[in-house]
């Protein structure tokens, strides 16, 4: 009784390509498989490359370095979601981010080896409810959500595709490779819709299927869960959806049952149990409902078989007897209103029922649609009455048992929390198991510890152990028991704190509890060993966890902003797993002059390396460091006040001695110059005052001579620091003792001066008159370092400067700036205070020609005082003989003030030259465009004029608005016309006009398209006509005519602007021929019909020769007739 519908839907994205696809209709009824075909219209969606690309991420180590092979690196993102393709080294994350309140998948490259990690980002429409990858080396990640959207990743690509599945939240999705070779996509959302989508060379294809429809007159099942098939080979998982674990309950009927008394009052708390009689199930499947006040008890009955399922219902009362009866279901009630029975309860002895929890029933079947939409195979259903939290269905690498597939449900049945396994073969049916000499669908346990919120669930590859981790920090293991044929619980412990991330595999056991511990355990049949230490070794916080996963080999751990990467978890668990105490001490020698002597490090801390990773992280107190450490070979470093070394450590007892390098007593002479800056080139002396720092651990401050130390043998990095700031950095090598001479790079910077004016910051002072001296105070330079040019760059070393700027027009000003960071850009701007000057003021019209005789008022802004009053020249110009740089107000008023208008704004004096526009006066012109032919515009035309190559107006007229009026100013324009869009009459015209004071009237003639046409003048004969006359008359205006005459070749070549129009060809001796003219130009011939006269005339000399003939024939018949009669005379 199990059917599902293909379906298929729209999907509205960016890329989407309609094809038809087949639907199918399987259907299982009382033993009878029934098919239906459907065809249906889909869309295939397609989206292209990632909208951002892969780039490298700063990768971070835990301190204090407690984690055994184990570093992270930062999210962009606060995750909520986490999955993996270990095998690969891809780790993907879904969340939030915080900044812009975006939802985003962003996928991790992660390189264990170099501890690279490169990231792509991609936006989500909407809030993330799920994720799944496609196993241990797959290349794909799903992640569903709210709104119905699914988005696929391809790592193989690197792009990502939208998929819009539901209207509803999605809740689970699977992906991953199926048994035909294509990549699947398992989809399900909350109202319980099941979707199934397939990639093609475009994208993803919906195959279905979306409805568990069966036979329930297209009423839906409900699909509570899905799981794809983890399929294992060796050690390798990957995930096949096509063949999908599907949990789901069978249509249900609301059934009213309304319970009287014999008086007919409504019995209330009256307990109605309704048990399943047909078809009989494997599990007791019992409903329960209390009638209310009113008498009314309700139950949702689930249809377990369409054509008919019975159950037995009894009513029971404390105070009234027992009534039972029996209803029948079946699929044709779905379409009615509740189904309403009334019970009447007789007075009596009555019963105490226990109110228990009403069963679900939910089912369990295999799924098998690799071949879909052509076909689709499922298995028997199987009965589980569990109401799922997680499931898996698993193929393990696994021979020499009755069944191929694992299928495990957690879940409540009825108020208890359980754990089942299902067994199912190659034909996707289930496999029974034999409990106490009985046949039981499967197996299930009761777990005893509250789940809290959350539960996890992991297995081994062999199929044999299965180990579930609950909330509150309970494990459980299960283990398969060959003799018994069933999993069978083995043992279970006790994670401290409650559990807020876990996984298992292949006997490693990770978790993250609720103060941000690591635990990580070694499981095995036997018992569970934790490798850890809560608080000396793998248990520092490492934050709230979000996710845990076992990879292959390796290990993830996941807070909401970081991902943490554990290289060698299964190495840690499988030989590394406990770890004991080690207590080291480390020292190092001293070279003297006489002798040699060993030295305690006293401070500091020692790093524990294995294979270039950073294993562990120790303080030194009092002259010993204490680790816990598994038995092997290291690298060590100490890093202290005194020395930095590395030695390799072999642990093999509790107590280890670290020796350490040989130091050698130096005199250092430092010098420093910096090629970059022309400040300092030459070689100079290191003055006294500064930090020297050798290797960041080693600080001493210079003196005005050598220093003496005692350093390592071999390289060493030096630094010369004042207040934190980095000035200078060099390399040397130690290789004995004695005097080292030390060079110095100075660190550089960009220092750019600009110079402004005070009160008035828009104003750009001139340059040109400007000086600019630069001082140096320190701590590697001092003194003049010369003159710079404003607005200029220059290479200084970092330190503290002093700049000093001079000029005519501004008082002098002065600075001090820092310069602190290298390679850093540095702007400084100065503010100068400026002083009075001469400037020259230039007024010109809106067309860059002089005006003059322009009376011109400079009005100081703030006090509202004129400062300068004056005329112009001939040449418009006009002298300032004092005046401060700023902003003023600035009135003209033109002499002729019909040839321009008066300004009046803000005038910015920032030179000694300025120039003021002011405009023409307007005049009143109408212009009218003419259509050569029609008059009036034929089509749509763009105007624009033009005054000194200066645009003054644009305007669009529509057809017949050949008339437009504006506001010129006086002077030589040009007007142009142009045609607007495809397909116009009309061609570019262009036209000079005056624009004279007082304005007038300027018409246009507008430029038709020409047509040009060859016209050849044929008779009835196909002979040209020579001389025939060819008069072309317009349709739109009959008094516009164009004639030609044909040439000795009966032809004319014809050249009219555009438009319609009749031709009309006359001839001597032929009759006139007037036909339209095709629109467009090209070849034509035209026929002529000769006249009747000229007909006659053509066949005169024929009709002669006719008559002639006819004559003779006419007088030889005569002659002959007389010749005869004249003979048979002479006879008689």
């Amino acid at each position: 009784m199990l059917g599902f519908v293909y379906i298929y839907k729209k999907l509205y994205k960016k890329s989407l390509l309609r094809k038809s696809i087949g639907g199918l209709v399987v259907m299982r009824h009382r033993g009878l498989l029934l098919l239906t075909i459907v065809v249906l219209p889909t869309l295939l969606l397609y989206v292209a490359d990632a909208q951002q690309a892969p780039r490298a991420l700063g990768v971070m180590y835990i301190e204090p370095y407690n984690l055994y092979n184990t570093w992270y690196t930062d999210l962009s993102i606060q995750a909520k979601m986490f999955t993996s393709i270990p095998g690969r080294g891809v780790v993907a994350a879904s969340g939030i981010d915080t900044s812009s309140g975006e939802y985003f998948l962003e996928v991790l490259g992660i390189d264990s080896s170099s501890r690279a990690v490169y990231r792509s980002r991609y936006a989500l429409s909407g809030i993330p409810t799920t994720i799944a990858s496609d196993g241990d080396r797959g290349g794909y990640i799903a992640v569903g959500t709210d709104r119905g959207e699914a988005i696929v990743y391809n790592t193989f690509e690197g792009r990502v595709s939208y998929i819009q599945a539901s209207r509803f939240p999605v809740k689970r999705v699977s992906i991953g490779v199926g048994a035909s070779g294509d990549p699947y996509l398992a989809l399900l959302d909350s109202q319980g819709y099941l979707y199934l989508y397939r990639a093609t060379r475009g994208g993803w294809v919906e195959v279905g299927p979306r409805e568990s429809t069966a036979v329930y007159n297209y009423r839906r099942s409900v699909v509570l869960d899905i799981t794809g098939t983890e399929v294992v080979r060796g050690t390798v998982r990957s995930i096949d959806p096509s063949l999908l674990l599907t949990i789901y309950t069978p249509p249900l009927l609301s059934v009213v049952f309304v319970i009287y008394s014999e008086t007919g009052y409504p019995i209330p708390n009256a307990v109605v149990t309704a048990s399943l009689a047909k078809p009989r199930a494997t599990k007791d499947l019992v409903f329960q409902s209390v009638s209310d006040l009113n008498g009314r008890a309700v139950l949702s009955l689930p249809l377990i078989d369409p054509g008919g399922t019975l159950y037995s219902v009894n009513i029971t009362h404390r105070e009234y007897k027992t009534e039972s009866i029996t209803i029948e279901l079946n699929q044709w009630m779905l379409e009615k209103a509740p189904i309403e029975y009334r019970v009447v309860m007789k007075s009596g002895r009555g019963e105490v029922t226990r109110i228990v929890k009403s069963a679900i029933a939910s089912y369990a079947v295999l799924l098998d649609t690799s071949s879909a939409p052509e076909s689709v195979r499922f298995g028997k259903p199987l009965l589980l009455d569990i109401e799922p939290i997680h499931i898996k269905l698993v193929k393990p690498d696994i021979v020499g048992v009755p069944w191929a597939y694992l299928g495990i449900v957690i879940g409540y049945h009825r108020d208890l929390f359980v754990v089942a396994f299902t067994y199912f073969d190659q034909d996707l049916n289930p496999v029974p198991v034999k409990i106490q000499n009985r046949s039981e669908d499967y197996v299930w346990y009761i777990l005893p510890s509250t789940p809290l919120d959350r539960v996890w669930m992991g297995y081994d590859s062999n199929g044999h152990g299965v180990s579930v981790i609950l909330g509150n920090g309970r494990v459980y293991y299960f283990l398969y028991n060959d003799q018994r044929g069933f999993h069978t619980a083995f043992w279970g412990i006790d994670i401290p704190g409650s559990i807020t991330a876990a996984d298992y595999r292949d006997g490693a056991l990770i978790a993250i509890d609720d103060s941000g511990n690591l635990h990580i355990n070694r499981v095995d049949p036997i018992t569970s060993i934790e490798c850890t230490r809560s608080g000396d070794y793998l248990g520092v916080p490492v934050g709230s966890g979000v996710w845990a996963s076992v990879g292959s080999g390796k290990g993830y751990l996941a807070t909401p902003s970081r991902v943490y990467v554990i290289n060698s978890l299964q190495n840690i668990v499988s030989s590394r797993c406990s770890i004991e105490l080690v207590r080291i001490y480390p020292r190092f020698f001293v070279a003297g002059v006489i002798s040699n002597y060993s030295v305690s490090v006293i401070d500091g801390y020692i790093d524990i390396y294995e294979d270039n990773s950073l294993v562990a992280r120790s303080l030194i107190v009092n002259g010993s460091s204490i680790l816990y450490l598994p038995k092997g070979s290291y690298i060590a470093r100490v890093t202290s006040s005194a020395i930095e070394y590395a030695s390799r450590l072999v642990v093999s007892g509790s107590i280890i001695d670290l020796p350490g390098p040989t130091l050698y007593r130096v005199r250092l002479f430092l010098y420093h110059y910096s090629p970059e800056s022309p400040y300092a080139a030459t070689l100079a002396r290191v003055p006294p005052g500064l930090m020297l720092s050798i290797d960041r651990r080693i600080n001493v401050t210079t003196v005005d001579g050598p220093l003496e130390l005692l350093l390592e043998g071999g390289e060493h990095d030096a630094l010369l620091i004042v207040d934190g700031i980095e000035l200078a950095r060099t390399r040397f090598t130690i290789s004995g003792s004695g005097d080292m001479n030390i060079v110095f790079k100075v660190s550089t910077a960009m220092l750019n001066i600009s110079v402004g004016v005070l009160g008035a910051e828009a104003l750009k002072p001139p340059t040109e008159l400007i000086s600019i001296r630069l001082l140096a105070e320190g701590p590697l330079l001092r003194g003049d370092l010369g003159v710079i040019k404003p607005d200029s760059s220059v290479i200084l070393p970092l330190g503290v400067y002093r700049v000093v700027v001079t000029s005519p027009f501004f008082h002098e000003g002065e600075a001090i700036v820092g310069i602190t960071r290298p390679g850093s850009i540095n702007n400084l701007e100065i503010l100068l205070r400026p002083r009075e000057f001469q400037a020259r003021l230039v007024v010109v019209d809106e067309l860059g020609i002089p005006v003059p005789n322009a009376s011109v008022s400079i009005v100081n802004i703030i006090s509202d005082i004129t400062i300068f009053s004056g005329v112009t020249s001939s040449n418009g110009t006009l002298t300032i003989p004092r005046i401060f740089l700023g902003s003023y107000l600035v009135s003209i008023e033109p002499y002729n003030q019909s040839l321009y208008m008066g300004y009046r704004g803000v005038l910015r004096i920032d030179s000694q030259d300025l120039v003021v526009s002011i405009n023409r006066t307007r005049q009143q012109v109408t212009i009218a465009l003419i259509d050569p032919i029609s008059g009036d515009l034929v089509s749509p035309v763009r105007m624009l004029i033009y005054m000194n190559n200066r645009l003054m107006h644009s305007e669009e007229l529509s057809r017949g608005s050949a008339i437009t009026s504006l506001l010129l100013p006086h002077g030589r324009a040009k007007i142009v016309v142009e045609p607007v869009g495809q397909g116009s009459i009309y061609t570019r015209t262009e036209e000079e006009v005056d624009i004279v004071v007082g304005g007038g009237r300027i018409e246009v003639v507008l430029d038709r398209r020409v047509m040009s046409y060859t016209i050849s003048i044929v008779d009835d004969t196909g002979q040209p006509v020579r001389g025939a006359s060819i008069t072309i008359k317009s349709l739109e205006n009959p008094t516009v005519e164009f004639t030609w005459k044909t040439g000795n070749d009966g032809k004319a070549e014809i050249r009219i602007p555009y438009g319609s129009y009749k031709v009309i060809v006359a001839a001597p001796g032929y009759n006139t021929l007037e036909e339209p003219l095709p629109i467009g130009g090209q070849s034509l011939v035209l026929k002529l019909q000769p006249t009747l006269l000229n007909m006659l005339s053509r066949y005169t000399m024929i009709y002669i020769a006719v008559g002639m003939a006819v004559v003779i024939i006419v007088v030889a018949r005569i002659a002959r007739r007389y010749i005869q009669r004249r003979a048979e005379e002479e006879i008689i």
